[in-house]
C-alpha cells in the first residue's frame, strides 16, 4: 500500500475526498466522545496519520459510510493497516443471502477465512442484486434458485431439508459470531413488485415462510444462541406467512426453547396485514423469548386487535425494555393495557403511523399519554409520529412555543401548511414532557382548526403553522 501513498497523502487534510468530519478530527482529535485522558495530551495538536492506533481505530469504527472508511483507508500505510478491523466490520458484519446456490457458494467461501468469517455477525435472507440478474423472469420474492425442494403433498418441505444441514453447518463451524438473523420479503427494485401467479409448490424456489422455517431449523440444529430475530414482509404485497410451511411443531421443540427463551432479545415482526393465519405462531416467538427486552409490531396499516388482544390476556409478557408499534389500527384500550403491562420495565415507546377509531374520551391519544405517564415511570424515550385519531392527524404544533424543552420535533406537510406531525423526548423529566405532549396534542381538523385561512396552495404557499395564542385547548 505504500508505493499508493505518495508524501503528499501523508497529513489527512490534503486528502480531497477525505470526509470533513475527518478533517476536523485531524485537526482537534480531543473532540471524539470517550477519549481516554491519557490520549488527550497525545493527540492534542496531532495530525491524523501521527494520531496512537487506539484512537486511530476509535475514529474508523465510529464512521457509519462505507465510502467514509474507505476514503479514510488512503489516508496512508499505516492508517490503511490500522483500520482494516474497521474496513471488514463494515462490510461483513451483515451478509445477505437469497439462498441460491451462487450466493451459499460465496458464504462457503467465506467461510474458510479464519479471520474474515468471525466478523459476520448478522444472516439477512432476501432478495439480492445478484437473484435479480441472474432471474430476472423470475417472481423476485423467492428464494433458493438453483437447488432442487423436495416437498410433502400438504406443500411443506419434505424432511431432510440439505438447506438446513448447510446453514447449520456455517453457523456451528465457522460463523460462530453470528447471533442476528433477518428475513425480509423487500425485492431488489421496489418498483417491480407483483402478485406470484404459478406453482406455488414449485421446487425450484421457495417461498418466504419456507425461508423462515429454514431460518429457524438451521438455528435449532446449530444451537445457536439468538440474540435478535426479524421477519419483514412488510413491502410483500400481497405475501403473508404461510402456517403450514413453518411447521409450527419447531417451536415446541426443547432445544428450540431453551436456546430462544434463554438469549433472543431483540424481536421484530413487519407484516403486511395482522395475521391472523399465523397468530400463534408469532405469539410463541415472542412469548417464549423470556429474556426479550426489545419488541417492535408493524402490521402495514392493519388491524392489530386480535394480536394485541391476546398479547394482553397472558398473565407474563417479557420484561421489555422498548416498545415499537408501526403502522397499525388497534383498539386504543389494548395499546392501554399493554402499557400497563409491560410499563415498570419499558424505557423506550414509540407509535408510528397508529390510527386510533373511538368514540369515548377515554380511548384518546391524550388516554393514552396518561396511561403512560401512570403505569411507565422508568421511561427515557418517547416517540409519536404521523398518527391520526378517527382518520384525522394528531399534531404538536404548539410545541414550537418550548424551543429549550428538549423536544426533536418533525414537520410534515399537511393541507399545504408546515406542521408539527411528530414529536420525540429523551431525557430526565419525561413526566412533565408527557404532560407538555399531552396538553400541545390537537386533532386536525381543515374546517374547525383555528388558523386555517381555506386558501389554496398558490396562494398560501408552505407557512408555519399558527401559534398556541391563537386558539384555545
Amino acid at each position: 500500500m505504500s508505493e499508493l501513498c505518495p508524501p503528499a497523502l501523508s497529513r489527512a487534510t490534503s486528502l480531497p475526498n477525505l470526509p470533513s468530519e475527518l478533517n476536523h478530527i485531524a485537526r482537534r482529535a480531543t473532540s471524539l466522545p470517550n477519549l481516554p485522558s491519557e490520549l488527550n495530551h497525545i493527540a492534542r495538536g496531532a495530525t491524523l496519520p501521527t494520531l496512537p492506533s487506539e484512537l486511530i481505530a476509535r475514529i474508523a469504527s465510529s464512521l457509519d459510510s462505507r465510502t467514509d472508511i474507505l476514503s479514510l483507508r488512503l489516508t496512508c500505510g499505516r492508517i490503511y493497516t490500522e483500520t482494516k478491523p474497521a474496513f471488514w466490520d463494515a462490510y461483513l458484519r451483515v451478509v445477505h443471502t437469497s439462498l441460491c446456490k451462487e450466493e451459499i457458494t460465496d458464504l462457503q467461501e467465506l467461510a474458510t477465512h479464519a479471520e474474515l468469517r468471525k466478523y459476520v455477525r448478522k444472516l439477512c435472507v432476501c432478495s439480492t442484486e445478484r437473484t435479480y440478474k441472474a432471474y430476472p423472469q423470475t417472481i423476485l420474492h423467492h428464494f433458493g434458485h438453483g437447488y432442487v425442494w423436495n416437498r410433502n403433498p400438504d406443500g411443506a418441505l419434505a424432511a431432510p431439508v440439505p438447506m438446513v444441514d448447510i446453514l447449520s453447518d456455517l453457523l456451528e463451524e465457522s460463523f460462530k459470531n453470528c447471533r442476528e438473523f433477518r428475513v425480509e420479503n423487500i425485492v431488489y427494485q421496489p418498483h417491480y413488485r407483483q402478485r406470484h401467479q404459478g406453482d406455488s409448490d414449485s421446487d425450484s424456489y421457495i417461498t418466504p415462510s419456507d425461508a423462515v422455517f429454514v431460518v429457524l431449523s438451521a438455528i435449532t440444529k446449530a444451537q445457536t444462541e439468538v440474540q435478535s430475530f426479524e421477519i419483514d414482509l412488510g413491502e410483500s404485497d400481497p405475501v403473508t406467512l404461510e402456517p403450514i410451511r413453518l411447521s409450527p411443531n419447531l417451536l415446541i421443540t426443547p432445544i428450540f426453547k431453551n436456546l430462544w427463551g434463554l438469549n433472543t432479545a431483540r424481536l421484530s415482526l413487519v407484516y403486511e396485514e395482522e395475521p391472523l393465519d399465523i397468530l400463534d405462531f408469532s405469539l410463541n416467538l415472542i412469548l417464549d423469548a423470556h429474556k426479550l427486552q426489545v419488541l417492535q409490531l408493524d402490521f402495514s396499516y392493519g388491524d392489530a386487535r386480535k394480536m394485541l388482544d391476546r398479547l394482553n390476556s397472558t398473565t407474563c409478557l417479557p420484561p421489555l425494555e422498548t416498545l415499537i408499534l408501526k403502522q397499525a389500527i388497534p383498539n386504543p384500550e389494548s395499546i392501554k393495557t399493554l402499557i400497563q403491562k409491560v410499563g415498570q420495565k419499558l424505557q423506550t415507546l414509540s407509535f408510528y403511523e397508529i390510527g386510533l377509531t373511538t368514540h369515548s374520551d377515554m380511548d384518546t391519544w391524550k388516554a393514552i399519554l396518561t396511561s403512560t405517564i401512570s403505569h411507565a415511570p422508568y421511561l427515557k424515550s418517547f416517540a409519536i409520529n404521523h398518527v391520526d385519531q378517527n382518520y384525522k392527524p394528531v399534531l404538536f404544533c404548539p410545541l414550537r412555543d418550548n424551543p429549550d424543552a428538549g423536544f426533536e420535533l418533525l414537520d410534515i406537510l399537511w393541507d399545504h401548511k408546515c406542521r408539527v406531525g411528530g414529536v420525540c423526548y429523551r431525557g430526565a423529566d419525561m413526566q412533565q414532557a408527557l404532560n407538555t405532549i399531552s396538553s400541545c396534542l390537537y386533532v386536525f381538523d381543515s374546517v374547525n382548526s383555528p388558523g386555517w385561512p381555506g386558501k389554496d396552495f398558490e396562494t398560501l404557499g408552505f407557512v408555519t403553522e399558527f401559534k398556541p395564542s391563537d386558539f384555545s385547548l
